[in-house]
């Protein structure tokens, strides 16, 4: 913990130095060694390191309204393998499910499926679960990390960094931001507290809009520390809350937990 205290500390006593770094390197970027330190710790304290350990993660849990948390509205299972991810929801007596293979995805309703387009889904990860999201890919080839300073998430004071993937593929047909994300680490207790990002939403034609996931109620479940409880806010308003109650890591998932609906792919 102390470690996580000088790093967040000594991070915030050169950020003026690492913005004046950012505008004399636009051609080439280079990696911030704090904001690596600080993430490094990060995937510690929360049981993920290695990452290479957890090969596939599932969720389960029941679904609150921001403006009621104390009422279930119903319940959801996601499922996660790298890039690949499925979640089912059950609201109301309906079941909706969403799943994404090797980038491509569908939508289905209860009745019926439909593709979606491969700028909602090229790139995705699922974001209630920290440690398969785009930001532990900081230390991958072509990847960056750079300290943005402080910000104050849900009251509590943290350290804001930017991640950009090298892993994502530039392709015009799926051109889209899903492979930079903010992170906000807890100076206190060095998680993650919310995660920031754009997504591709609308059809049929998508569009940017900016999504956070903020973590609360860390407990650990599976051998990890996981959040138990997690706020997705959407144009910056709180959307769904998602309440786990079971995490259960290497599954021994395969392709057909996350291939289309239909079995086409």
């Amino acid at each position: 913990m102390r470690r996580f205290l000088f790093c967040f500390i000594q991070a915030l006593a050169v950020f003026p130095l690492c913005l004046v770094a950012q505008d004399t390197q636009k051609t080439s970027i280079k990696t911030d060694p704090q904001a690596v330190q600080m993430l490094e710790l990060v995937i510690q304290r929360m049981g993920g390191s290695p990452i290479s350990g957890i090969a596939d993660v599932k969720i389960e849990g029941n679904l609150r309204s921001p403006a009621a948390p104390d009422e279930i509205l119903g319940s959801f299972v996601a499922k996660a393998r790298g890039e690949d991810w499925a979640i089912q929801a059950v609201h109301g007596g309906r079941t909706t499910e969403q799943r994404v293979l090797g980038g491509a995805g569908t939508s289905f309703d209860g009745s019926a499926s439909e593709a979606l387009h491969s700028l909602i889904t090229s790139g995705t990860r699922l974001d209630i679960f920290p440690l398969f999201q785009r930001w532990t890919e900081f230390d991958q080839h072509g990847s960056y990390a750079s300290v943005v300073g402080t910000a104050a998430i849900d009251g509590v004071a943290c350290a804001q960094i930017h991640v950009h993937s090298g892993t994502t593929k530039p392709d015009p047909r799926t051109f889209n931001q899903h492979g930079d994300i903010d992170v906000f680490i807890d100076a206190g207790t060095g998680l993650v507290l919310a995660v920031r990002y754009k997504a591709m939403l609308g059809m049929p034609t998508p569009h940017p809009v900016e999504v956070e996931a903020h973590f609360a109620k860390y407990e650990k479940m599976g051998g990890i520390l996981t959040p138990t409880l997690i706020t997705r806010y959407v144009f910056g308003q709180p959307r769904v809350v998602f309440q786990v109650t079971a995490v259960q890591i290497n599954n021994g998932f395969s392709d057909e937990d996350f291939r289309a609906h239909g079995g086409k792919r």
